[in-house]
């Protein structure tokens, strides 16, 4: 199961939590990244909300908060799909992300 998370950091602002959702499509970057890990790792960065970014927390104002993803438990399988293209808006142009990307032993040329 995988849960959206925002933590407020102050004031007394109450934190967000999603319900729990049971079918999960990931799509994985993999532009400026090596392997499948450095991905994952991206994918479930923490973000930082401050600034003109902040949590609008109510009655308690913007907040300074964190926003990420959390993973309680993953299926039997997991499916994963690879940011492989990308729309360059400028140019209203679809390019295929050219790449070399490892997963373990494998080495994959995308």
């Amino acid at each position: 199961m995988v849960r959206n998370d925002i933590q407020a950091r102050g004031n007394g602002a109450p934190s967000e939590l999603t319900d729990p959702i049971r079918c999960v499509d990931i799509r994985l970057e993999v532009r400026g990244m090596k392997t499948l890990y450095d991905s994952f790792r991206d994918y479930v960065a923490v973000a930082t909300l401050d600034g003109e970014n902040k949590y609008q927390a109510g009655g308690f104002g913007p907040q300074d908060a964190w926003k990420g993803i959390t993973f309680q438990s993953f299926p039997q399988v997991l499916n994963l799909q690879l940011k492989r293209y990308e729309f360059g808006a400028q140019r209203g142009v679809v390019t295929k992300v050219r790449v070399t990307y490892t997963f373990g032993a494998l080495l994959v040329r995308l």
